[in-house]
């Protein structure tokens, strides 16, 4: 940062950093300028020597820009909570860590919400159901979902969407229906016949079953039980201050899979690279502040702290690892079924 003689830092004169936000098209205001301020997502503003008119730091300019362009991205009304966690995304100092909370929960909240307007829409089996085979035609809609926004190239192959429709009907049904093992074996040994695989054993499918269900408890619909929420509402108990790091793991972390897997790469998070692709949309928008709370779940692991730690260093190898190892196990499954690699 430039400094003066008498070690102050340079103020850039208001007038001066508004009419470069006019520039890049930012609609900059003082309105705009006051919410942010109130918000205390922005500092006051001091008085440039020698003049009755205030100018920002080097680091205030840059901040009010970003801030400009987040609330752009996402609408000019934004709350502050998203502006506050988009501001320690891109690596901004001195940041509401308690905004930044209630914006990771609040995003949890909100797609715990749409999923469950969505399983009503779907008429996803409640936790009574017990029939096999409601629970398999249950992942039909969501298979041909997924194979509209996502897999087009599998619109014509009955395998593909047949695996896609047993595999999502699993998850639901570990997500919503506790279930034995004994009562869903028969389903993963269909899938792993359309996959390629050669018959496998009950107890790698019975291992596999168990993993499917732990994973999908992240996903419980009640807010209240969720562990993601959990996650976040415990950082915020004992230390928020730490949000800051955990943001900044998933900035790392996701750069790592977007290398991996190329759905997930977003230039400019929340700034969607094409505005009309809703799924790179949500993406760019929600993808972030999700993956928080994923990171925050796994915070005190052994070996999550390790990679993290990595990264942070600036050693990506060992995390580009394992998400190739994901990538190498899924690309395999869908070629054999014949709709490619998945991106």
């Amino acid at each position: 940062m430039e400094k003066g003689s008498s070690d102050k830092p340079r103020l850039i004169p208001k007038s001066e950093v508004f009419a470069k936000a006019e520039e890049l098209k930012l609609g900059p205001s003082d309105d705009r300028f006051d919410r942010f301020r109130k918000a205390k997502l922005l500092d006051d503003l001091n008085l440039v020597d020698g003049t009755t008119k205030r100018g920002f730091t080097v680091e205030q300019a840059n901040r009010f820009v970003t801030l400009l362009a987040v609330s752009n991205a996402l609408g000019k009304r934004t709350r502050p909570e998203p502006l506050a966690f988009w501001l320690v995304w891109y690596g901004f100092k001195n940041v509401p860590v308690n905004l930044v909370c209630d914006h990771v929960e609040r995003s949890i909240a909100s797609f715990l919400r749409y999923m469950r307007r969505e399983f009503d829409r779907k008429r996803v089996p409640p936790k009574s159901i017990r029939n096999p085979e409601r629970w398999e035609r249950a992942g039909e809609p969501w298979a041909k979902f997924i194979v509209k926004y996502l897999f087009q190239r599998a619109a014509g192959n009955p395998i593909a969407q047949e695996m896609l429709s047993f595999l999502i009907g699993l998850a639901l049904r570990a997500l919503i229906s506790p279930t034995s093992f004994e009562s869903v074996a028969h389903l993963f040994q269909r899938l792993a016949f359309l996959a390629g695989a050669d018959k496998s054993k009950a107890e790698a499918l019975r291992e596999a079953w168990a993993m499917l269900s732990e994973a999908m408890q992240l996903f419980t619909l009640d807010i209240e039980q969720n562990p993601l929420v959990g996650a976040i509402r415990k950082v915020r108990a004992d230390d928020p201050g730490i949000i800051v790091s955990l943001v900044q793991d998933t900035r790392n972390t996701i750069g790592v899979m977007g290398a991996v897997f190329p759905i997930l790469r977003t230039a400019s998070p929340p700034l969607s690279e094409d505005p009309n692709d809703k799924t790179k949309t949500y993406i760019a928008r929600h993808f972030g502040p999700s993956m928080t709370a994923a990171i925050a779940v796994t915070r005190d692991m052994p070996h999550a702290i390790e990679i993290r730690q990595k990264m942070r260093e600036g050693n990506y190898d060992p995390a580009l690892a394992e998400f190739r190892q994901i990538k190498g196990v899924t690309d395999g499954i869908l070629t054999h079924i014949g709709i490619g690699a998945k991106q």
